[in-house]
């Protein structure tokens, strides 16, 4: 996860405890939201440029909302600073990674308010204040006449040696749940462009298998995994 010197988990109740490297001890769980509801869809990355993690959530105490905290880890104590909604609706499957190109932080999400569509927003992460800040939500599954279409298990990962962003989703409709990925770039201004997304897996009516990790394996060449274990 990120930092090789100071790891994270996330338990079972939403919290997240720091691990030591020495001998694999966790410290004390910290809610990370302060409202005693355990957060959901939660994806954690690690920001190199201001050693701080940051986590992204569904915000059960607060009307499901995406929300996101940074977080400052000492041995095995961590500090939040003050959680920021970056999505006042219903937000689901959450999937962040770190743009070293363009020191920002980015998180793929379904956004229920908005006919369960896919969108990414990127932060910027202050260090001084353990705070982050939000450019403007892209879409990048959904339009005009796709209101019946959803897009769902969102895996996103940044790819250093091409600094782009490779997004893998599962697009639902009435009958099928095809899975699909797309390559976008983040701006220097917290925008991001998109290609044109490629189909990986036809999967009529068949809800089971569906895109569980997204990873380089080479410069031109990504690895799907899928609940039963198929890759591609």
């Amino acid at each position: 996860l990120g930092d090789v010197y100071k790891r994270q988990t996330i338990n079972s109740a939403g919290t997240v405890s720091a691990i030591s490297d020495t001998n694999q001890a966790l410290g004390d769980s910290v809610d990370p939201s302060g409202s005693g509801i355990s957060p959901s869809h939660t994806s954690v990355t690690y920001d190199p440029d201001t050693d701080r993690y940051i986590l992204f959530y569904t915000d059960g105490g607060n009307s499901s909302y995406g929300t996101a905290v940074v977080g400052q880890v000492d041995g095995t104590t961590i500090t939040f600073g003050t959680p920021v909604v970056f999505n006042t609706g219903t937000t689901y499957y959450n999937s962040c990674d770190y743009d070293t190109n363009q020191d920002k932080v980015v998180n793929a999400y379904q956004n229920m308010s908005s006919n369960g569509w896919g969108y990414v927003i990127t932060g910027t992460v202050n260090a001084s204040n353990n705070s982050i800040s939000f450019a403007t939500a892209v879409i990048f599954f959904g339009q005009a006449g796709w209101e019946s279409y959803q897009s769902s298990h969102i895996y996103l990962h940044f790819v250093s040696g091409q600094d782009k962003i490779v997004i893998g989703y599962k697009e639902v409709t009435a009958n099928s749940y095809d899975g699909w990925g797309i390559a976008g770039e983040v701006q220097a201004n917290g925008s991001v462009t998109f290609g044109t997304r490629q189909q990986f897996l036809n999967n009529t009516g068949n809800d089971l298998n569906f895109c569980r990790q997204l990873r380089s394996l080479a410069k031109d060449k990504y690895l799907v995994l899928r609940s039963n274990l198929k890759l591609w």
